[in-house]
């Protein structure tokens, strides 16, 4: 489809409605699902042509995602839940994610819609829909840490326990799918997660993998994993986001070594 100026001029005029209604009449918006007007609005990336570049329709969708983001409407997105006119979110979100690896630009205001969803509260299925069937879009997701309207914490609390997914986080770090200087985000929470995975002190069944990612860990060298290794936590005045240990403590020095020696 070709972008016209009416086209433009349509679109513009349905999102500023609904962004006077986030606004000015928001809890009167109280009895409709978060999730379904959130569908509704990402559903404008889908019209073709790059629509969404176009500077009144970019200008609604950035704010009316600072209104979705605020910690009353997080709280209440559920991706599980039903959309009318859907066969559920996640093949919408499928559709954006094929929109966005091929016409997005890089572009941020997309790209903040499009990590919504892989906040850690929703389903792991959602986050393998972008790492695992979609990583060259790992690339474009440039957004700067001191940009994100979503709490870092939310891509990072709680933990994740999908074994698969933390296979995934491996190695798109060890292929370089992701890095701190073009992907600051996507390099934290693969950092992080996998850390995570590999000092778990406690039996989560999953001995035989953890073995195996350690012994791709220290394939690679301390040099180019080091940040998975002295990961001490999230922290975004610290370069790359992330506060590491300048000496691993006595317990996970102890871990290391164990996994070295084998």
């Amino acid at each position: 489809m070709t972008t016209t100026p009416q086209h433009v001029a349509v679109v513009t005029s349905v999102l500023q409605w609904n962004f006077l209604l986030e606004e000015v009449r928001g809890t009167e918006l109280d009895s409709l699902s978060v999730s379904v007007r959130l569908s509704r609005v990402m559903c404008t990336f889908l019209t073709g042509s790059q629509m969404f570049l176009e500077q009144p329709v970019r200008r609604y969708l950035a704010g009316l995602l600072r209104a979705f983001t605020c910690a009353k409407h997080l709280a209440r997105l559920d991706f599980e839940a039903s959309v009318p006119g859907l066969t559920s979110f996640y093949d919408l979100y499928q559709e954006v994610l094929e929109e966005y690896e091929a016409a997005s630009f890089g572009d941020p205001v997309f790209g903040l819609y499009v990590l919504l969803p892989l906040q850690q509260r929703h389903g792991a299925d959602l986050r393998r829909a972008l790492w695992g069937e979609r990583s060259k879009i790992l690339r474009s997701l440039r957004v700067p840490l001191s940009e994100l309207l979503i709490p870092v914490e939310n891509f990072l609390c709680p933990d994740e326990t999908d074994v698969e997914l933390v296979g995934i986080y491996l190695r798109a770090l060890v292929c370089g799918w992701v890095q701190a200087a073009w992907s600051p985000l996507m390099y934290l929470v693969a950092v992080h997660h996998l850390n995570r995975f590999l000092f778990l002190s406690v039996d989560d069944g999953a001995r035989l993998p953890r073995q195996l990612m350690w012994a791709a860990v220290l394939g690679e060298g301390t040099g180019k994993m080091s940040d998975v290794i002295f990961y001490k936590r999230a922290d975004l005045s610290w370069p790359r986001g992330m506060e590491l240990y300048p000496h691993l403590p006595a317990g996970r020095q102890a871990t290391y070594d164990r996994h070295r020696h084998k």
